[in-house]
């Protein structure tokens, strides 16, 4: 064998061993990703509340009220909750989280004492986790016990 061969024969099957990660498969399927690709302003509403106990899931009109976010360009956002007796807001800031391949909404309240906050820790925060199973938004207050809320994107 010629020099030039023995140089070229590792680069050719270098060339044509090496796979193609960046086309989906159906063992590596590509999953949208809401929170990272979607335009602002972005409207999540909740389309589904699953309680505590086994048996307490609520979807449309059996829930115990209507919940959107709304979400805007400007890393701000308006959570408004709408039950029988009145309607409730809550107004603050947002990060998008990349943490060991999960992500998720980190909104920060400007007024922590609302009532519409949803979180664990009782301070002004809450998480909000993309699953892509359910093409869904869940509140991060289910790891506390409080239930789960499903959101899904409406514009």
């Amino acid at each position: 064998m010629n020099l030039r061969a023995l140089i070229l024969l590792p680069l050719v099957v270098l060339l044509f061993s090496c796979s193609d990660d960046d086309n989906p498969t159906d063992e590596n399927p590509v999953i949208e990703n809401p929170l990272l690709n979607h335009p602002y302003p972005q409207k999540w509403e909740l389309f589904k509340t699953k309680g505590a106990f086994e048996g307490s899931e609520a979807t449309g009109e059996d829930m115990e009220w209507q919940e959107t976010y709304m979400l805007y360009s400007d890393s701000t956002f308006t959570k408004t909750r709408v039950k029988k007796n009145g309607t409730m807001t809550g107004h603050g800031t947002f990060s998008i989280v990349e943490n060991e391949g999960e992500v998720f909404f980190s909104l920060t309240y400007t007024d922590k004492d609302n009532p519409i906050i949803v979180s664990c820790s009782g301070n002004n925060e809450e998480h909000l986790y993309f699953r892509p199973d359910e093409e869904a938004l869940i509140n991060g207050a289910v790891i506390c016990d409080w239930g789960s809320s499903f959101y899904k994107i409406v514009k």
